[in-house]
C-alpha cells in the first residue's frame, strides 16, 4: 500500500500489505471548556505531579513548555 502523509513536506511511503495492521487517526472532540479554563485546570491538577503552585512555591519565575 502506498501511504500519503497529510503533510506537504513528507514523501509518501510504501508499506507491504503483510506489515499493515491498519491506519488509525485521533478523534475530533469538541472542547468542554475554553482554552484558558483547560490550561488553568491542568496546572492546578497535573497528571503524576504536584501542582505548579507547590513546585514553584519559592520561585520568582517559571517556564512552561507545551507540546
Amino acid at each position: 500500500m502506498q501511504y500519503h502523509f497529510p503533510y506537504d513536506y513528507l514523501e509518501s511511503i510504501e508499506i507491504p500489505d503483510k506489515n499493515l495492521i491498519g491506519i488509525f487517526e485521533a478523534g475530533h472532540e469538541k472542547p468542554t471548556a475554553s482554552s484558558a479554563e483547560i490550561v488553568t485546570e491542568a496546572l492546578k491538577n497535573p497528571i503524576g505531579a504536584s501542582p505548579l503552585s507547590e513546585l514553584a512555591r519559592k520561585a520568582t519565575r517559571a517556564l512552561i513548555l507545551c507540546d
